[in-house]
């Protein structure tokens, strides 16, 4: 639950996955291969939907905004 915090408050940030590994103080291995097993998918492919969805968030408002 913390690294998922924290990939979805800083998503716009440079995080690489050894970058996560030394701040949660564990190992980049099993950090993905724990983090794949309870989520379903891998922290690359967490931080793209996260990207692409609160890309989609600012896009819709400008929209709205316009009207």
């Amino acid at each position: 639950d913390d690294i998922i915090d924290y990939l979805t408050d800083n998503i716009s940030a440079d995080i690489t996955l050894d970058f996560l590994a030394e701040k949660f103080f564990i190992n980049k291995y099993y950090m993905c291969h724990t983090f794949k097993k309870q989520t379903g998918i891998t922290i690359k492919e967490f931080m793209n939907y996260i990207y692409v969805e609160k890309s989609y968030s600012k896009a819709f408002l400008k929209n709205i905004l316009k009207v």
